[in-house]
C-alpha cells in the first residue's frame, strides 16, 4: 500500500508532462522576449490596468468617466470637468472613425495589461459603452450623441459584466520593459498622440533625467528626442537645460517656467550660456533684478562685467522710449556713467511711479 501522499510512479496522475513541457516552454519564451515582442490583441476593458504614474496631470477617474459626471464635492472638480470634456469628444471621435492607435501596454498574469499609454482612449472607450448613444436623423443617416444614462451604470454587477463582455484592441509588450525604456515609451505615446502642456513635458524630462542619474547612467540627446518627439537640435536644448538644472540661474528659470512665467526657450538661453554671464542673462530676459532668497530685489554692484550688463538691461528695459535712446550712447565700461544713468533713470522712474521707499 502506498504510503498517504504518493502516488504510484506507474501511474500518470495529475499534470501531464506535455502540459509541464508547455507551461515551461512559456515562461521561458516571457524571460527571453525582447522589449520589441509585442501583439497586437483583443482583451476584455476590465482586464486594463490604469497606470497611476503618468507623464500627464491627470485626475480624471475611472469611476468619473463610468458614471459620467464628476462629483460636485470633488477636490479637482474643475480640471476633471475640462479633462471629461474631452473624454466625451474622444469618445465621439471613436464612434464615428474608429481608434486608430490602440492603448500600450504589457503583459501581466492573468491574461491582464499594464497600461503605459492610451490612458485617455481606454476611457474614451469605456465612456462610450455606457452613455454614447446611436440615432437615426430624419434623412436616415446615423450620428452619435452623449446622453448620460444612470441606469445603466447603476448596477455594478452590470457595470462590471459590460466591462467584462467589451474587448478593446491593445499593443501589449510580451515582456515589461526595464524602467528607463518604460518612462521613455510612456511619454512617446503621450507625445504622439495627445498634446502635452510644456510644464508637463518639463517635469517628466528633469524625474527622467533624475531617474537616469540615480541607476548611474547618463541619457543622450536620442533619448529626449524620441521621448517628447524633438529633432536633434532641440533635444540638445533639453539635454543642456537638465545638465546644468542645478546652476541657480538655470533653476530659477526652470522655476518660471513650470509656473508659466517664462517660455522655456528662454530657459534654454540661459542654460546655454557661460556660467559666470547666466546672471546677466536672467537679468536680461526677466526684465528684473535677481531676488534673494528672502525674496528681496538684492542690490547690484557696478564693479563686475556681469552685473553691469545687468543694469544695462533692466535701465533699458524699462525705460521710456526717448530716455532710453539717451541711455543707450552711455559708455557702459566706465562706472561712473552706469551710475549717472541709474540716477537719472530712478529720477525718471519715480516720476511716474512714485518715491521709492528708503
Amino acid at each position: 500500500m502506498n504510503k498517504p501522499g504518493m502516488l504510484k510512479r506507474n501511474k500518470k496522475v495529475g499534470v501531464s508532462d506535455d502540459t509541464v513541457n508547455a507551461v515551461v516552454k512559456t515562461f521561458s519564451e516571457a524571460e527571453n522576449a525582447e522589449t520589441v515582442a509585442h501583439e497586437n490583441k483583443e482583451i476584455a476593458l476590465s482586464a486594463i490596468k490604469l497606470w497611476d504614474k503618468q507623464p500627464r496631470n491627470f485626475k480624471l477617474s475611472m469611476d468619473d468617466v463610468i458614471r459620467g459626471s464628476v462629483l460636485e464635492d470633488d477636490d479637482h472638480f474643475t480640471q476633471k470637468e475640462a479633462e471629461l470634456e474631452k473624454i466625451m469628444g474622444l469618445a465621439l471621435s471613436f464612434q464615428e472613425i474608429g481608434m486608430m492607435n490602440p492603448p500600450v501596454g504589457f503583459d501581466l498574469a492573468g491574461q491582464c495589461v499594464q497600461l503605459i499609454g492610451g490612458q485617455r482612449r481606454t476611457m474614451a472607450k469605456v465612456f462610450s459603452l455606457f452613455h454614447i448613444k446611436e440615432v437615426i436623423e430624419e434623412i436616415g443617416s446615423t450620428a452619435y450623441e452623449v446622453s448620460i444614462d444612470d441606469k445603466a451604470v447603476s448596477n455594478a454587477d452590470h457595470v462590471k459584466e459590460r466591462l467584462e463582455q467589451t474587448k478593446i484592441e491593445v499593443k501589449a509588450y510580451k515582456r515589461k520593459p526595464d524602467v528607463i525604456t518604460l518612462e521613455k515609451m510612456a511619454m512617446a505615446d503621450n507625445t504622439q498622440r495627445e498634446d502635452l502642456p510644456i510644464t508637463d513635458k518639463l517635469k517628466w524630462a528633469i524625474s527622467f533625467a533624475e531617474l537616469c542619474e540615480g541607476q548611474g547612467r547618463g541619457y543622450t540627446w536620442q533619448d529626449l528626442a524620441d521621448a517628447l518627439g524633438l529633432t536633434r537640435s532641440p533635444a540638445f536644448d533639453w539635454k543642456k537645460l537638465l545638465l546644468e538644472r542645478s546652476d541657480q540661474w538655470v533653476e530659477k528659470a526652470i522655476g518660471k517656467v513650470l509656473q508659466g512665467k517664462m517660455a522655456i526657450k528662454k530657459a534654454f538661453q540661459i542654460a546655454a550660456a557661460n556660467p559666470e554671464k547666466r546672471e546677466s542673462k536672467y537679468v536680461e530676459l526677466t526684465g528684473s533684478p535677481p531676488e534673494d532668497s528672502s525674496g528681496e530685489v538684492r542690490k547690484i554692484s557696478v564693479k563686475t562685467s556681469s552685473s553691469v550688463q545687468a543694469l544695462k538691461s533692466l535701465i533699458l528695459k524699462n525705460s521710456r522710449t526717448k530716455l532710453k535712446d539717451e541711455l543707450a550712447n552711455v559708455d557702459w565700461d566706465k562706472p561712473s556713467e552706469v551710475k549717472k544713468a541709474f540716477t537719472v533713470f530712478l529720477e525718471d522712474w519715480e516720476k511716474r511711479y512714485g518715491q521709492a521707499d528708503s
